[in-house]
Order: C-alpha cells, then sequence, then structure tokens
C-alpha cells in the first residue's frame, strides 16, 4: 500500500495470457484494493479525493 501512496508515477508492463493479466499482479492489485486501504467500505462507499489520475494503455 505505501508504494502506491507515495508513487507519482506507475508503469506496469505485464504480458496478457489468455486475455487476462498474470496471477501475480492480480494479487497485488486484490492487495492493494481491498476493504479498507484504498478507501472502500464493506457498504460499498468509496472516497475518490485521494486518488491520482491514471492512464491506462494497452497494445496487442
Amino acid at each position: 500500500k505505501a508504494e502506491v501512496e507515495r508513487a507519482d508515477i506507475m508503469v506496469l508492463a505485464v504480458p496478457i495470457y489468455n486475455f487476462s493479466i498474470p496471477a501475480a499482479l492480480k494479487a497485488w492489485v486484490d492487495m492493494v484494493c481491498r476493504d479498507n486501504v484504498d478507501g472502500a467500505t464493506a457498504i460499498g462507499k468509496t472516497d475518490l479525493k485521494h486518488y491520482k489520475h491514471a492512464i491506462v494503455v494497452l497494445t496487442s
């Protein structure tokens, strides 16, 4: 979580296997985005004020 909060920019370059991201990256995203880590709560409210801009680039 701390590495995401400190980052000004993040670049993730990963292969696509069977139209999905690798399991290791999915596990990392799940860990970062789990309940009360990204502002989400059990009842679904999310505080978006702390989110930074995101640019997603996909190529094939």
